[in-house]
């Protein structure tokens, strides 16, 4: 058999085996360890950062309540858990609580869309970095609050969250945020938070200043 022909033969069963997931309606996750957390949950990790440190991803179906631990210990090797990859909790519709750790920095793409159920979400001052949709279509969603060190808010980061009725911010100096970051009915319903003192500075800066309600 020529070389040409190994490679169309070859080319043709990877096209197979996607077809057939597709039609199976088998979800291919990709992670590189499963370890449980303290309280006997298996959460999955991937290597980042030329694998000295470790991002949760969607490795199954997370439900229940969730807690990410700041450090991971996996063949007598320790890393510290410093991101919530992108799609990490996507479509987590049983997911009822999420606890993150003061060591992650970012939040990646869509990371908890649409999971309906969770009702309140902390961020730590460790996160600088939301990525877009990161909490999009958490319906049930009612609490949130923000770390003093986040450097900016974008694109639909918490569109769809009809239910949100109070967001607390710790930052002093408001951080950059798009319009459609909250929804209009957030702006017009929710009340926002923000430190002692700085009142001025939410109402001064753009699109804080949609919210009806600072106090």
């Amino acid at each position: 058999m020529t070389t040409i022909n190994m490679e169309i033969k070859e080319l043709y069963l990877r096209l197979l085996f996607f077809a057939l997931l597709f039609h199976t309606g088998i979800k291919a996750n990709a992670y590189d360890i499963a370890v449980k957390n303290a309280d006997g949950v298996i959460i999955y990790y991937n290597f980042i950062n030329d694998g000295t440190e470790l991002e949760v991803c969607n490795g199954n179906f997370y439900y229940g309540n969730i807690v990410i631990p700041e450090e991971v210990t996996y063949m007598n090797r320790t890393k510290k858990v410093t991101r919530i990859g992108n799609r990490a909790f996507w479509e987590c519709t049983s997911l009822y609580s999420i606890t993150i750790p003061n060591t992650v920095k970012s939040i990646g793409l869509r990371a908890f869309w649409e999971c309906t159920s969770l009702l309140e979400v902390t961020i730590p001052d460790s996160v600088t970095t939301i990525d877009e949709g990161a909490f999009s279509g958490c319906t049930s969603l009612s609490t949130v609050t923000l770390g003093s060190s986040i450097t900016k808010l974008g694109n639909g980061i918490f569109s769809f969250c009809i239910s949100l009725s109070s967001v607390t911010s710790k930052m002093e100096h408001p951080c950059t945020v798009s319009l459609d970051c909250f929804t209009h009915y957030t702006y017009y319903n929710a009340t926002l938070h923000v430190p002692d003192g700085c009142l001025l500075n939410y109402k001064n800066t753009s699109n804080w200043n949609k919210f009806l309600y600072i106090e």
